[in-house]
């Protein structure tokens, strides 16, 4: 464990926490007629706003997880074009994915690792650490451009073909992106215990219609859409519950992926994200932010007509707001579903 807190161990600076319009930011006002979101979320605000208060711990590495097709590329992406040296998936070993999900089924996932079995912290810790330094070995940075050139398919590709560890040695920031790594949260924080966490959200309903995401939640279960989503608000919402608990200020960070496509959105991300970049000791301002979200719109989430056709259909698969033709499916969500959807800020109907 004190290995890979030196190794979190990064350059501590502070940035002004900077605001602009919409108009300023270079935003355009979207067009649809029923907004993808709700303008508020309730739990998220109250929890940015909680972790604002309290004592910040920068210096430490970067995770990026959320539920399977949250949107975690397109963050880890953003992120590093704003100078986050990461890679895209660590090749998480399954077995850490599996222990993971035996939490999720068995337990809630707001929890402290002392409080589970032995061999259960064990196995989770060992697995944990060697998926680490093979992350943080000597293998290039993994290509996620579904076979385009990069300068058509910013997102999820990464220039520098060196190992992380370059990064790391030079007291660099350093991240990663791993969707499963929302499962053993209490973990990473005990390893890096400076470390930063950003809980990747998508609408429950589009994600219930995900077969990743439904198996992921479905704990080896035969379950409907409905039930995907009431499962969804669960560990969202206990992750959170975890974090109002036992977070330190700046540490912890959820963002809608949904905000990322929605160009009146961007006030309300621009300082969330400054506030990510100096928890790590990265400056930066509102121009560098504002341009960076609207080169991730043009190249990755929906506006770029270059792509080929197999970019294009991962594209469509992940289309925001699918949920919308499948209404019926959602028509008898659980009360408990319908708070968790309005507590992160998304339509229940």
């Amino acid at each position: 464990t004190l290995l890979f807190v030196a190794l979190g161990a990064l350059l501590a600076a502070a940035t002004a926490s900077d605001t602009c319009t919409a108009s300023q930011c270079g935003a355009t006002p979207s067009s649809d007629n029923e907004k993808l979101f709700l303008p508020t979320a309730p739990l998220i605000d109250r929890l940015h706003a909680m972790l604002a208060a309290r004592v910040p711990r920068p210096g430490g590495p970067l995770f990026v997880g959320g539920v399977a097709g949250s949107g975690t590329r397109s963050v880890i992406s953003l992120l590093h074009s704003l100078g986050v040296h990461a890679a895209g998936d660590t090749r998480w070993d399954s077995r850490i994915g599996l222990s993971g999900q035996n939490l999720h089924c068995q337990r809630s996932l707001d929890y402290q690792v002392e409080d589970l079995a032995w061999d259960v912290r064990e196995r989770t810790i060992g697995g944990l650490q060697r998926e680490l330094e093979n992350y943080l070995g000597d293998f290039p940075f993994e290509n996620h451009c579904y076979g385009e050139p990069k300068r058509v398919c910013d997102c999820g590709c990464f220039d520098e073909e060196v190992p992380i560890k370059k990064f790391v040695d030079a007291n660099l920031p350093w991240g990663c992106k791993q969707p499963e790594s929302f499962l053993v949260v209490p973990f990473l924080q005990q390893m890096f215990p400076n470390g930063t966490y950003v809980l990747v959200v998508r609408d429950g309903k589009d994600s219930a219609l995900s077969s990743s995401s439904r198996d992921q939640l479905a704990c080896g279960k035969t379950v409907t859409e409905q039930d995907t989503v009431a499962s969804w608000g669960r560990v969202n919402r206990e992750l959170v519950s975890w974090a109002e608990k036992h977070a330190y200020g700046d540490s912890f960070f959820v963002l809608r992926t949904e905000e990322l496509v929605d160009a009146e959105s961007v006030p309300r991300l621009i300082p969330i994200i400054l506030r990510i970049l100096s928890s790590m000791g990265i400056s930066s301002n509102t121009t560098a932010v504002s341009a960076a979200l609207a080169t991730l719109r043009g190249t990755c989430l929906g506006s770029d007509t270059t792509f080929s056709s197999q970019t294009a259909g991962f594209k469509a698969a992940s289309a925001y707001g699918k949920w919308r033709a499948q209404r019926e499916l959602f028509s008898n969500l659980t009360t408990e579903a319908r708070e968790a959807l309005t507590d992160f800020g998304y339509h229940d109907h």
